[in-house]
């Protein structure tokens, strides 16, 4: 196999190799050959009787006037070949203008010479009237004008850089918006007799700060948010927490019997020669968690280091991991696992310290388990198919929504995948539409990141070092909401590479903690070149859910144990509180419970 692999590498190698050669050749030729045509158009006399021939019988017959365009011509392809990466384009934007020069000689040219009513007629360029005259007898005079108009457009199109289009078409905006916003406050002259839907307001359009007027918001952040990020306050109260939303999905029995596997433990560690005692026994949704007390002079790296002969002894996929207090505990899958309802978990999550309270799971005590984004403050998720990874990212923005309100964070959400987000699209919480299309993922960073340079200007004038500092301290009407960016599959925007995705999400992990913007960054492959040292760096938080691999269990945790978890929402946590990450059992929540939540939230 590796033989034939390596074969097959060469051949591949030498194609790559002889396709280059013969475009560089084919380069050099039509370079040469346009130079050629340059000189012999411009000095027919001095090329000599080689030159003066092909000037008379080729270039004037097929060309005309337009000699000197057929050298240019087949010069810049030459250039295009030899230097340009792009060569469909050029190639395409060359005879694009080309041909309608081709016409437009012959059409000059050719008329002055049937002006002499004696002499025979010289078309200005043959080839020009073999296409003007073809495309007439379809289309008309008329018609040819319009697309030879068209094909001129296209080509200098493609020959534009796209920053200057970019920044055309942005100019061409800002002149017709204007323009287009003072003639439709021109046409309304009857006043509205309707009460209008509630809209939001501008935060600089109300009350005042003690820390500065309004009017000297940055200009950057006065251009993004309408443009691209809907982050203006709502002119109406929310309901804060809603009470008795999941009465019937609160409860389920935690009171199961807990240590029936006891014996077989230690009895499967003393088969390898460990020596160990069970201590405090647990029973979670989905695992059981026994206390190890290890015998005299047995070590932790040998506890550690038999967990696979541990699981072949007892049948059961094990995982062992450190309690608080440098505990050790062996966690051990159930065979009949309970689901755990999203209400049980939503309406034990406290969040009286919490800025944004994410309901994680419940631990082996049937406790329920929340942290504070803001203190993470980014996440990193990874799970295979069948993991529980989107359900999780469904129940961690449901806890967003069900604890906060639209004023107080907002949700950018980019989906590739299509189908995982969009029921949360008819939500207030959303800064801008579903982002599925991988085109609209770099507009968004960009908006992004200026919102963030924004507030940090905010924050420089007001004196503080955090968003939440600035909201406690200036008026209602000119807080600024939190913003949380949830990335499902974000493996995919990097395999496309999409233009200045990877470059936005490191600059926001970096920076954008103080200014109330944070990360969730959801994917199936945690392998090295997705999760890259720096984004890993910058992104402490960590969730992973079964994963495929020991490898991947250390990109994501830098620790074994996600390989050995049961899937459905089974995971382990790693955050400021439980550095050497905790196993919990994530909720389920149903697109009807997310509906209520959305439907009470948005009266």
């Amino acid at each position: 196999m590796v033989r034939r692999k390596k074969t097959t590498e060469k051949k591949s190698g030498d194609k790559k190799a002889a396709k280059k050669k013969t475009t560089f050749i084919c380069g050099i030729l039509l370079s040469a050959i346009g130079i050629l045509f340059i000189i012999v158009a411009t000095l027919p006399a001095s090329v000599g009787t080689v030159g003066r021939f092909l000037h008379d019988r080729f270039l004037i017959v097929a060309f005309g006037r337009a000699s000197v365009l057929a050298g240019v011509y087949c010069l810049g392809l030459g250039f295009v070949l030899l230097a340009v990466k792009s060569k469909v384009k050029y190639f395409a934007a060359l005879t694009c203008l080309f041909i309608p020069a081709l016409v437009i000689t012959d059409v000059l040219f050719s008329t002055t010479q049937e002006a002499q009513a004696d002499a025979a007629v010289v078309h200005g360029a043959y080839i020009g009237y073999v296409i003007r005259s073809t495309a007439m007898n379809f289309i008309g005079s008329a018609g040819l004008v319009l697309l030879l108009c068209a094909v001129s457009l296209c080509g200098i199109f493609l020959l534009t850089p796209k920053r200057v289009m970019k920044g055309l078409l942005h100019r061409l905006l800002a002149y017709l918006k204007p323009k287009k916003s003072s003639q439709m406050a021109s046409e309304s002259t009857e006043p509205a007799t309707k009460e209008e839907p509630p809209l939001p307001r501008d935060a600089a359009e109300v009350g005042t700060s003690p820390f500065g007027p309004p009017e000297t918001l940055p200009q950057s952040a006065i251009e993004a948010k309408p443009a691209k990020l809907m982050l203006e306050l709502y002119n109406r109260e929310f309901v804060k927490i809603p009470t008795g939303l999941f009465e019937e999905h609160t409860a389920f029995n935690t009171s199961l019997p807990a240590g029936t596997r006891r014996q077989d433990i230690i009895d499967a560690f003393a088969s390898v020669n460990i020596t160990v005692d069970i201590g405090d026994v647990r029973r979670g949704p989905s695992f059981e968690q026994y206390e190890i007390i290890p015998g005299k002079a047995v070590k932790a790296a040998q506890i550690r280091s038999c967990v696979e002969d541990v699981s072949l002894r007892i049948k059961q996929k094990v995982n062992i991991s450190r309690k608080s207090g440098g505990l050790l505990a062996i966690e051990v899958p159930l065979a009949e696992r309970q689901t755990v309802p999203y209400g049980f978990l939503l309406e034990n999550t406290a969040d009286d310290d919490m800025e944004i309270p994410i309901a994680v799971g419940v631990d082996a005590y049937f406790e329920p388990f929340s942290v504070d984004l803001v203190e993470l403050p980014h996440l990193l998720i990874a799970g295979t198919t069948g993991s529980g990874k989107s359900i999780f990212l469904k129940t961690l923005i449901a806890s967003i929504m069900y604890h906060l309100t639209p004023d107080e964070v907002r949700l950018v959400l980019i989906d590739p995948k299509r189908v995982e987000f969009g029921i949360f699209s008819s939500s207030p919480f959303c800064a801008c539409d579903i982002i599925t299309d991988f085109e609209k993922v770099p507009p968004i960073f960009e908006a992004l990141v200026s919102e963030m340079e924004a507030r940090y200007e905010l924050l420089e004038r007001a004196g503080v070092s955090g968003i939440r500092q600035y909201n406690a301290n200036v008026e209602p009407e000119l807080r600024r909401p939190y913003i949380v960016v949830v990335v499902d599959e974000f493996a995919d925007l990097l395999m496309q590479n999409v233009e200045g995705f990877e470059d936005a999400i490191i600059r926001l992990a970096q920076k954008a903690r103080a200014s109330g913007i944070h990360l969730v960054m959801a994917t199936q492959r945690p392998s090295a070149d997705v999760i890259r040292g720096l984004l890993k760096t910058n992104i402490p938080g960590r969730i992973a859910l079964t994963v495929s691999s020991q490898v991947d269990s250390k990109i994501i945790l830098d620790t074994t144990g996600a390989e050995s978890l049961t899937g459905k929402g089974d995971l382990i946590c790693i955050c400021p509180a439980f550095r050497d990450g905790i196993r919990l059992q994530g909720a389920y929540i149903s697109n009807e419970e997310i509906l209520k939540i959305i439907d009470v939230k948005s009266l």
